[in-house]
């Protein structure tokens, strides 16, 4: 009996020790409903827009400490639009996101470091996509306030990178391989 009081009084000292930071961190819930990840191409040398309308994620925040943000975000290519239905099947399909094999996307947060502006922070994570990992660097601002919060910002890189696209596209159409996402998440407290 006295072995499990000296442990459970150990163990609340330790819990009352804890970092500030490890003890206010909240937890978020992405609010799908309310958030936007859509991308920009050039489609003969024209710009072109899609959007996923799937996704969820969940992550956590203290502005004490940022770096120790985390989000991990699931992207479901299979809700990849594009202005119409053909475009649409057609990048669903094997050679560009393999949404039937390979249906989800997968952003991860590592950090978060901020810049000399208040709520703007380089974030640092990595997207995956058709099973190939690649570190991103995006600009994020960030504002939030008691029960939500919204991350705003752009990025962009090469599809190629990730093995989406087919050449042999080129003979009918000219598509950009880069990809410019432009994401307005927005969460709510857990």
């Amino acid at each position: 009996m006295k072995l499990l009081f000296f442990r459970a009084l150990i163990i609340s000292i330790g819990l009352l020790l804890l970092p500030a930071s490890q003890a206010l961190a909240a937890k978020w819930q992405v609010d799908q409903g309310r958030s936007k990840l859509a991308f920009i191409y050039k489609e003969d040398g024209e710009p072109a827009f899609g959007k996923f309308e799937k996704f969820s994620g969940v992550g956590s925040f203290d502005a004490s400490s940022p770096q120790k943000a985390k989000l991990d975000l699931t992207i479901d290519v299979r809700s990849i639009r594009l202005k119409d239905g053909l475009r649409s099947s057609l990048v669903k399909t094997e050679t560009w996101f393999d949404a039937k094999n390979i249906p989800k996307a997968r952003f991860q947060l590592k950090k978060l470091t901020p810049t000399k502006k208040a709520g703007v922070y380089r974030a640092d994570g990595v997207l995956t996509i058709k099973n190939f990992s690649r570190r991103i660097r995006p600009v994020v601002t960030l504002a939030i306030n008691k029960n939500t919060a919204r991350a705003r910002g752009k990025i962009s890189f090469k599809r190629s990178q990730f093995r989406v696209g087919d050449p042999t596209i080129s003979l009918f159409v000219e598509v950009s391989d880069r990809i410019t996402v432009d994401f307005d998440i927005r969460a709510r407290r857990r």
